[in-house]
């Protein structure tokens, strides 16, 4: 007896689960075949997720394209410090400061890195220079163990020019030029601009000179300084920026 009730139970229970499963899949369906008509059959799909950045703004549409950039805050971020007889060169007051005290001899100090194509801006404030301002100072790229690269000049007098270095004397790819676009007094801020052959000098976002010459494709880059009259030039550079050109 107990059996017979129990079959019929089971019974029960399986025609109540197999109705209960074809009335779900018939609502599924019908639900399905509304939305289709009323969206059109592409547009019933899973839900496209958005994912919004933590703070509610959106991420950056580019990368940075930086490959150095240094406010000289930290004196152990690589460049060179140096002191012997024709200057000094090293990190000083938030900046990194180029001192050069022989006549007619250039100081500089490197990064300590290999470039190729670059685009180097950097802040120059001569702090200390010879007489009449008669001196040079700026940024060089493609500089080789020896010193030989490309420099790009200007002066306390408002002059510029771009010089190759070859065996350690200077060649001049763009004669001294006078340019209002320097400022006498107070900060320049220097772009010069390594890209293949091409040698671009801009000085206040002000282009002044340019060369063609491919003797240097890669190198490190320096800052440096010299006075062209006896004394002691100082240059304090700083916010140094290398990009891809």
């Amino acid at each position: 007896m107990k059996k017979s009730i129990i079959t019929v139970i089971v019974g029960f229970v399986v025609v109540f689960v197999t109705l209960g499963c074809n009335l779900i899949d018939t609502l599924t369906s019908a639900v399905t075949s509304k939305l289709s008509g009323e969206l059109g059959s592409d547009k019933v799909a899973t839900p496209e997720v958005q994912v919004i950045p933590y703070g509610g703004d959106e991420l950056p549409t580019e990368v940075a394209n930086y490959l150095l950039q240094d406010d000289f805050s930290d004196p152990q971020s690589g460049w060179e410090i140096y002191e012997g007889e024709y200057g000094t060169a090293g990190y000083s007051d938030g900046g990194y400061l180029v001192e050069a005290v022989e006549e007619s001899q250039y100081m500089w100090g490197v990064a300590g890195q290999t470039f190729s194509d670059i685009q180097v801006d950097v802040d120059a404030t001569v702090l200390e220079t010879v007489e009449a301002g008669n001196d040079a100072y700026g940024v060089d790229c493609r500089v080789q163990e020896n010193g030989d690269g490309y420099g790009f000049r200007i002066s306390s007098d408002g002059w510029v020019a771009i010089n190759k270095y070859v065996d350690m004397e200077s060649v001049a790819l763009v004669e001294w030029i006078e340019s209002d676009a320097i400022v006498k007094d107070g900060v320049n801020h220097l772009t010069a601009i390594c890209n293949g052959n091409q040698l671009t000098f801009l000085v206040n976002g002000q282009e002044v000179a340019q060369a063609t010459d491919d003797t240097y494709s890669s190198g490190d880059i320096a800052l440096s300084a010299v006075g062209l009259a006896a004394g002691k030039i100082s240059v304090l550079f700083d916010d140094i920026l290398v990009q891809n050109p």
